[in-house]
């Protein structure tokens, strides 16, 4: 069958077992076979399902074929979405790569945390959208908060979680034959027990050089590891993961990143003000102190720059009594119940503080202290988008990032990006484009999660004056930072818009 001939209005699919496309080997370079294949998939809406393989056929120009032939495992639409153009030497070629399976995807359960400032809900939330857009079946699973200590999340059983993007999908009645557990591995075998006769994926990801000492045990479980970068991939490795890994990197949202009208945060800022900014938690990891410390030893009041710092209501600190259990801190809740100082106390031993109080606290060391704007609220995503907009310059002295969401929005929308040169977010930020803090590997230490901390385990120490140096380097040399913020656009929309890594994560879990 001609390829041109079955895309025409009147073809009755019903009764339609095979397709064969193929043209001519050598194809014009008006001619666009991609978008050709997409108007298939538009045009043909075939029950059950497909699968395919690849047969050359001779002729006087050796055109390529393509066999696809029904089945029940896989819907036309998942096919005909997913073909790479390809170049060989004796001309143009599209050749499909997106489902070289032995495995076909019936449908997909996909389990993620759920909370609009947490990076797993996040980066899941991108990735079931791909699918929705690939045509794949799926339903969501988010875990909610659990009513006992022992279960603090549990699977959410309603229909609508409070997503509108996702809640038609939410807990979506299909069939499924693949799960996705995008959360820490610790979640994992309560979901084993209910799928496990189902092929289970779990996506992860760790920020020092050394996994938790009860993490490989709990990888090991599931058929295949996804992470993030290539760093995780790894540590997990080394930290005695067996199971396949693969790279599947966060995806570029993409969002319109103009200031939005019915957005007005409380700035007081200059249309000639530098603007600094940081949109990261107040946890052991962050170190947003340090990022403070290192602008407010960089500038003083007079400067024209300003840095804003979007972070969470509570701040982290090294708990000064890390070796007490935290059944201390409710005993004396008990005795002290009803009083303020209760809470002040076991606040005290769990080393969370008001991050007013610590940004206070901090300022008082310097003469003279150049703004910072603290926020802590939650921002809508408009007025997130308005903070990125604004801003000149992102900042993080970080101990080490998985990922990191907030720097890879930032190269997203083309603005300069200084970081701590250690962790996932090199695989978005090359060396000749970022501005790359130099550090020392310390042990890590985050008392708010003692149980997956150990002496031997590191993460990054930024060398304070190197990043005060980049600071004023970036300040004064505005010209430069923006085209390094540029080429960093350039190069996360060339590798990491949704096409490309869905194309890959689809792949992945149709191999497998």
């Amino acid at each position: 069958m001609l390829f041109g001939s079955i895309i025409g209005p009147s073809l009755d699919t019903s009764r339609l077992k095979c397709i064969i496309l193929f043209w001519p080997h050598r194809l014009p370079d008006t001619c666009d076979a991609v978008d050709t294949i997409h108007a298939i998939h538009d045009r043909i809406c075939m029950g059950g399902a497909i699968c395919f393989e690849e047969r050359r056929i001779r002729g006087p120009r050796s055109p390529t074929s393509i066999f696809l032939r029904a089945n029940t495992e896989t819907k036309i639409s998942d096919i005909l979405r997913n073909w790479d153009a390809v170049t060989s030497n004796t001309g143009r070629i599209y050749n499909y790569t997106g489902f070289h399976m032995h495995k076909l995807i019936k449908g997909i359960r996909y389990v993620s945390l759920y909370g609009q400032t947490i990076g797993y809900y996040i980066a899941a939330k991108r990735y079931m959208m791909g699918l929705k857009r690939s045509g794949i079946p799926f339903t969501w699973t988010p875990m909610a908060r659990g009513n006992t200590r022992d279960r603090p999340l549990e699977p959410f059983t309603g229909s609508r979680m409070g997503d509108a993007d996702l809640d038609p999908f939410c807990n979506k009645q299909i069939q499924y034959d693949t799960v996705i557990l995008h959360t820490p591995p610790d979640l994992y075998p309560s979901w084993i027990e209910v799928e496990g006769n189902k092929r289970i994926f779990g996506y992860t990801v760790w920020e020092t050089d050394k996994l938790p000492g009860h993490w490989p045990k709990l990888l090991n479980q599931v058929d295949h590891i996804l992470v993030p970068c290539e760093w995780n991939k790894r540590v997990f490795e080394e930290c005695g993961v067996t199971k396949p890994i693969d790279v599947i990197p966060h995806i570029a949202c993409n969002a319109d990143t103009s200031p939005s009208c019915d957005c007005k945060l409380p700035w007081n800022i200059a249309p000639s003000d530098f603007v600094f900014y940081t949109i990261e938690t107040w946890t052991a990891r962050k170190a947003v102190w340090d990022t403070i410390q290192c602008y407010l030893a960089t500038f003083e009041e007079d400067d024209p720059v300003v840095l804003i710092v979007k972070t969470t209501g509570k701040a982290y600190r090294d708990s000064p009594f890390v070796f007490i259990p935290h059944r201390i801190a409710k005993i004396l809740s008990r005795i002290l119940k009803g009083s303020k100082k209760a809470i002040e106390i076991k606040n005290h031993i769990r080393g969370n503080d008001n991050p007013e109080d610590l940004l206070g606290s901090i300022k008082k060391k310097y003469n003279s202290p150049a703004r910072i704007v603290l926020i802590t609220d939650t921002l809508s995503e408009n007025c997130i988008q308005e903070l990125h907009s604004r801003g000149d310059c992102y900042v993080s002295l970080c101990r080490s990032e998985g990922w990191g969401l907030g720097a890879f929005k930032a190269a997203e929308i083309g603005k300069p990006v200084i970081i701590t040169g250690f962790g996932g977010q090199l695989d978005f930020l090359p060396n000749e484009s970022a501005y790359l803090i130099d550090y020392d590997l310390v042990s890590a230490r985050d008392d708010s999660a003692r149980q997956n901390f150990t002496q031997d385990q590191k993460w990054a120490k930024p060398r304070l004056d190197h990043a005060s140096m980049l600071m004023r380097h970036v300040f004064e040399n505005r010209i430069e930072a923006k085209a390094r913020g540029e080429e960093l656009k350039i190069y996360v929309a060339k590798h990491f818009q949704e096409d490309k890594v869905m194309q890959k994560f689809i792949r992945v879990l149709a191999r497998s």
